[in-house]
Parts: C-alpha cells; structure tokens; sequence
C-alpha cells in the first residue's frame, strides 16, 4: 500500500519477483536504506516511493524499468544479472 514501509528503518531490502508495482511513498523518508534490489518483474514505481532515501542505491537488471526509474530520479543504481 502507499506509505508501507514509509520511515522504516530497513538498510536493505529485495523485493520479490512476484511484485510488479511499487506503491506511491512505499519507502518515503527511509532515512538508512541504502541498497535495493528490485527485479526485472517490477514494471511501474509510484512517485515519491523513495522520497528522502538519500543513501539509496538501485540494484535491477540492466534495461530495466528500475534502471529507467533510478535515471530519471537521480538516484544511483547498479545492474545486476
């Protein structure tokens, strides 16, 4: 839901492969989360879903939706197989 993991106080977190949508603000203001690895399944991600993750990093597979996501919201990111 929106806001799920809002102000959460994960580091690190693998979304599964059986999720396709990142909600809006799911991880908003998770201050310490720093690596993310979401997988090619993932197709849509809600705006402002990791508003204030400032230490964020991106993991997905190279052309990507995630891969798109982290670009146009400058946030770093990093492929993986």
């Amino acid at each position: 839901d929106g806001g799920a993991f809002e102000r959460c106080g994960l580091e690190e977190i693998a979304i599964p492969d059986t999720i396709s949508f990142i909600n809006i603000g799911a991880f908003a203001n998770c201050t310490d989360l720093e690596k993310i690895l979401i997988p090619a399944s993932v197709t849509e991600i809600g705006e402002d879903a990791f508003k204030n993750c400032e230490k964020l990093i991106i993991f997905a597979p190279k052309g990507s939706y995630a891969e798109t996501y982290a670009r146009e919201n400058s946030i770093q990111f990093l492929p993986v197989d």
